[in-house]
Order: structure tokens, then C-alpha cells, then sequence
């Protein structure tokens, strides 16, 4: 899948400019793949290029860039980078409650516990868990 994923990257980027949002997308979609296959730097690198490019392209409340900073606080929570996931976590928090993306919201609270909680701020990550938890019991199936 990944030279696939690179080579529909490169034809985006040469089609569509190298800061188009569907570019971050693209980056997006091949940093998540990283992730999978524990490939956790190359997979920083691509999502915060994606990030990058959402916050230029779409702006700063988009539900791509809320979802593509929960997702790099995890790949930095999986490396020890606390700080930084928290950030991203609270920027995809911070989003989510602004558009109202339940399912990404709720994601973005437990990973953001996570990050609390390995951080060794347990009072703010246990606001976050029951956050995510109230969200999950008015959330519509």
C-alpha cells in the first residue's frame, strides 16, 4: 500500500501544487499507514506536514486539522514526546468542541487522557477521560 499511497502523493502534488489541501490529506493518509507499521518518526514527519498544510489550507477550526493533530498527539505519545502530544491533543480538543465532530472529539479527549495520564497529571486527565466518557453516552450510534 505505502508505494501506492507515495505515488498518489506525488501526483497530487504535482497536479494539485505541493499545498493543496488534498496533498495533507495524502500525507495524512501515508503518516496514519506509518503509524501502523511502527514507523513512528517517518510517520511525525508526515503528519506534521499534513498539519502544516491544513492550518494554511483550510484554516484553523477545520475537522481535517482536528483530526490530523489527535492523530499526531498519538504517534507522539507513542515516542515519550508528551508535551507535543498534549499540544496537538488539546488543539484537536479544542477544535472538536468549536465543530461539533463527536466521533473525532471523543478520540481526541482519550487520547488526551492518555497523554495526561502519562504525564503524571492525573486530576486534568481524569477531566478528559469523563469528557470522552459523557460524549460516548449522548453520542448517536
Amino acid at each position: 500500500a505505502e508505494p501506492l499511497l507515495k505515488k498518489a502523493l506525488a501526483i497530487c502534488e504535482k497536479e494539485l501544487g505541493a499545498d493543496h489541501p488534498e496533498v495533507a490529506s495524502n500525507l495524512e493518509v501515508l503518516g496514519s499507514l506509518n503509524a501502523a507499521q511502527g514507523k513512528a518518526v517517518d510517520a511525525e514527519n508526515m503528519l506534521k506536514k499534513a498539519l502544516n498544510l491544513y492550518e494554511v489550507g483550510l484554516g484553523n477550526e477545520s475537522p481535517q486539522l482536528a483530526r490530523c493533530a489527535n492523530k499526531l498527539g498519538a504517534v507522539c505519545l507513542s515516542q515519550g514526546h508528551l508535551d507535543e502530544a498534549e499540544k496537538c491533543c488539546k488543539q484537536a480538543v479544542e477544535i472538536g468542541e468549536k465543530t461539533g465532530e463527536s466521533a473525532e472529539l471523543i478520540s481526541a479527549y482519550e487520547n488526551l487522557a492518555a497523554v495526561l495520564t502519562k504525564a503524571g497529571k492525573t486530576d486534568e486527565a481524569k477531566k478528559a477521560a469523563d469528557a470522552a466518557k459523557a460524549l460516548k453516552a449522548t453520542a448517536k450510534p
